[in-house]
């Protein structure tokens, strides 16, 4: 039986999966594992892979979702990704996402943050879309 953390999860990369096929992305896999981790969801925009995180939740007593993804957790990301792009050598474009959804209970609705191409680079320059 799911508990309401897991039940949050489950909804949460539902509705990421949505979003992104909303803006054109096409759905190639979802909860991807390995012995170093799992991806949430792995996509394809254009001609790129996008290995997409997503945290979910419903108030920040924990701290901003985004926070809980530590230098640890996208280690384990990246990792994760190599042994995909290893089954798939043509793969040649690919970034790291992660998808951020905030349930409103109160007005029983949510809303979402994109931050786009994290942990590639050393700069660190982030693409961040809020819907």
């Amino acid at each position: 039986m799911r508990n309401h953390r897991q039940n949050l999860g489950k909804v949460g990369e539902d509705i990421a999966v949505e979003y992104c096929m909303k803006l054109g992305y096409s759905i190639i896999d979802r909860h991807y594992t390995t012995r170093f981790g799992e991806i949430d969801i792995i996509s394809k925009e254009a001609e790129e892979v996008v290995f997409i995180e997503v945290k979910s939740r419903c108030t920040n007593s924990f701290g901003a979702p985004e926070e809980a993804v530590t230098d640890n957790k996208i280690n384990r990301i990246i990792k994760t990704a190599e042994v995909f792009l290893a089954d798939h050598p043509e793969v040649s474009e690919y970034r790291i996402d992660v998808i951020v959804v905030r349930f409103r209970l109160d007005i029983f609705t949510h809303l979402i943050k994109h931050i786009k191409g994290i942990g590639i680079s050393e700069a660190k320059n982030h693409e961040i879309d809020t819907y």
